[in-house]
């Protein structure tokens, strides 16, 4: 098991927020959901995850970083507005 620190810093007056998914073998493993600015700890096994990342970013924009290299690369910066994305995770 490694593990893993997914991290959110949202700018401007107002909240934003993060939901995540880690997908493993197609199943969900585990989903949490980031909002203001906070972070996560999650441990992984060795294999190939599937991160969902949906959302709400303020007007000031957001930065998300997932502790591990990912294709494609965090951290990763958003202005407001609704988001979707998709990162791949390797753990060896």
């Amino acid at each position: 098991m490694k593990s893993i620190n997914f991290s959110a810093q949202f700018m401007g007056g107002t909240f934003g927020f993060f939901t995540i998914q880690i997908l493993h073998n197609g199943i969900v493993t585990a989903s949490f959901v980031l909002s203001g600015s906070s972070d996560s700890n999650q441990q992984l096994a060795p294999g190939l995850y599937l991160i969902t990342v949906q959302g709400a970013v303020p007007p000031g924009g957001a930065t998300f970083t997932i502790g591990q290299a990912t294709t494609p690369p965090t951290p990763e910066q958003y202005a407001g507005g609704p988001i979707y994305k998709n990162y791949v995770l390797q753990i060896d």
